[in-house]
């Protein structure tokens, strides 16, 4: 398989295969770079993650269960794969931010590899290289493979699946596309259904590729089908399996069922329910310049939220480019291996657009479960414009301008990289529309360099964005990117540590250091150092200070989690001596929780603890 820039590019004697070579290892360095660079430092990412695994370590039970508090009360909202690789990490390398985000870090470098050797598989090394190159730099997965979501290893299992259902179509066998629905249940066991992004494109390319009979195509889907149930509901069987009261309380579930958690909460809620935390209206101040929940969240659901305020800018400056690079996808469907990737990439893409754009919460993160589609698009772009035809070359400049065009509009206030930006996006606008123009006039005379250009300076951009951010924020709380968005909002907001946005965002709860230390000289042993509201809040205790910490209501579903007659028996038995809650808020949120509390926690002990008013806390002793 050669490299082809088409007549307007001559190669050098050494040949086209070792340029690709050289040119495939000089990619996954910057990709690693950007991914490991100063992982270790900057946090523990995600609290509620990094509390998971620190409770996670220390036990079977709690590994096995995904606990997210260390006595185990509640089990965490998600798959247990990921969170067992993070444990495992930590138990190696000791407790702390790289450890927690190593793993996904290992997973976004191994990606590029994939992706590169998918492409080969139906294109040349030209768009591998390009496809590849965009997804190394391309913030949105930059940023979340340094964090402890699970996302990254999604992605990474998806290629993977992808990788080994044509190789199954090649040849026939049957081990291939086995392994295959091994990887596409293991991604199921990482972050549920969002696993099944990538899994309408991955079917339609093997049908396509696979020469069988149509019978035993069938059979074969049938089989792949059935693996990837079979792995894919191997935890949430086994868990099903034990009495309620040997295990952890499911969260966010109906009922305490982890079925319900798996097909309710984390599968059809996702898209289609409303019940719960609303990002649109979660406006946390009124304050100019403070980052509002809602913001960070994604905003409202919709078509343009790609484009939004965030997270749209990590992945946006490339989705104009990648759109007319999948519909030049369209174009080749007459030629058998292109016809094998269009029909890879593009319901891959199609299938994350309408996903991110309908569902309840738009995190940054869920961009990844596309990204390499968006990649691929890039590169298919990128090949077009520098080898293609008039009319080839013409759609990819005019995607290549609208992306050139966002990131003028869009990026060129992120701190110190908006200037290098600005100049990037002018250049890239400058040299689209002499491309445009030579394209239409004397396509011959062109010089392959200048449709290159445009491609050059957004990959610059991506890096650029990536690379600030990457030293901004080495790890990145609850939303990846929100520090580096926040730029054009004034640097006084990113390190606000009043601000309840700052708090949720990063897990930074300095201001409750003096209660916390009166707590901790009177733990006693087996017991939780104190039960507080939410699971956030607990989650930076646990993860930052080590401690037992129970929440009590579900910011996630708006709603009380502990049931009442649990949290009496707690107080009774002395596992919970400590509150820390506002009343008021527990009076109108939980009224039979608050009876509880009322009753048998009546000592205030705020202002001996070191508890600021100004907190609308109240820190209660219980009998």
């Amino acid at each position: 398989m050669k490299l082809d820039l088409g007549r307007a590019v001559s190669l050098p004697r050494f040949g086209a295969r070792t340029i690709a070579l050289g040119a495939i290892v000089g990619v996954v360095a910057v990709g690693a770079y950007l991914r490991l660079y100063q992982l270790g430092e900057g946090g523990l990412g995600n609290p509620f993650y990094a509390a998971t695994v620190r409770s996670m370590t220390k036990s079977f039970h709690n590994a096995f269960f995904v606990s997210f508090d260390p006595l185990g009360t509640f089990m965490a909202d998600k798959p247990p794969l990921a969170l067992w690789l993070q444990t495992l990490s930590a138990l190696a390398f000791g407790y702390g931010g790289f450890a927690l985000v190593l793993p996904q870090a290992i997973a976004g470098v191994a990606a590029l590899v994939l992706v590169y050797i998918l492409v080969r598989r139906t294109h040349d090394d030209f768009v591998a290289v390009a496809t590849a190159a965009t997804l190394a730099v391309l913030p949105a997965s930059v940023l979340v493979s340094r964090n402890n979501t699970m996302d990254t290893l999604v992605m990474a299992l998806s290629l993977g699946a992808a990788l080994l259902a044509l190789r199954a179509a090649a040849s026939g066998r049957l081990a291939p596309l086995v392994l295959a629905g091994v990887l596409s249940g293991l991604a199921f066991n990482t972050k549920g259904f969002e696993a099944f992004i990538a899994l309408p494109g991955i079917v339609t390319a093997f049908w396509l590729a696979c020469e069988l009979p149509r019978a035993r195509r069938v059979m074969r889907l049938a089989l792949w089908g059935g693996v990837i149930c079979v792995v894919g509901l191997s935890w949430v069987t086994a868990v099903s399996l034990f009495p309620a009261s040997e295990r952890p309380l499911v969260l966010n579930s109906d009922g305490n069922s982890v079925w319900n958690l798996t097909f309710g909460y984390n599968g059809l809620d996702r898209v289609f329910g409303s019940e719960g935390f609303n990002p649109a209206n979660a406006l946390t101040t009124n304050s100019p310049g403070v980052i509002p929940i809602g913001v960070v969240y994604g905003g409202e659901r919709g078509p343009l939220r790609v484009l939004g305020e965030f997270p749209g800018p990590l992945v946006a400056a490339a989705i104009p480019v990648a759109l007319a690079g999948a519909a030049l996808l369209v174009l080749d469907v007459r030629d058998t291996r292109r016809r094998v990737a269009a029909a890879l990439w593009i319901p891959w893409l199609g299938a994350g657009l309408v996903a991110f754009s309908t569902s309840r919460l738009g995190s940054p993160h869920y961009l990844e479960a596309f990204s390499p589609a968006v990649a691929v698009c890039v590169g298919v772009a990128m090949r077009e414009a520098v080898a293609g035809s008039t009319f080839r070359r013409f759609a990819a400049l005019i995607g290549i301008a609208g992306s050139s065009w966002y990131a003028l509009q869009r990026l060129t206030e992120l701190g110190d990289a908006g200037d290098v930006i600005e100049t990037l996006s002018l250049v890239a606008l400058a040299a689209a529309a002499g491309g445009l123009a030579l394209a239409l006039a004397r396509p011959r005379l062109a010089p392959a360099a200048l449709f290159f250009a445009p491609f050059a300076c957004l990959l610059a951009i991506l890096f650029a964005m990536s690379y600030q951010a990457i030293h901004d924020a080495p790890i990145e709380g609850v939303q990846p990117g929100a520090v580096l968005l926040s730029e054009d909002r004034g640097r006084e907001v990113r390190f606000d540590p009043t601000a309840f946005a700052y708090s949720f965002i990063t897990g930074n709860y300095s201001y409750l250091a003096r209660p916390l230390s009166y707590l901790e000289q009177r733990s006693g042993e087996g017991g939780y150092l104190v039960g507080v509201r939410s699971f956030y809040q607990a989650a930076a205790i646990i993860s930052q200070r080590d401690a037992a910490v129970l929440p009590l209501y579900s910011e996630f579903r708006n709603r009380p989690e502990l049931p009442a007659d649990k949290l009496e028996s707690l107080i009774d038995a002395g596992t919970i001596r400590y509150l820390m809650i506002s009343l008021p808020a527990t009076r109108a949120l939980d009224p039979a929780a608050a009876i509880i509390i009322e009753s048998r926690c009546r000592e205030n002990v705020s202002r001996e603890a070191g508890l600021a008013p100004q907190t609308g806390l109240q820190l209660l002793h219980c009998s």
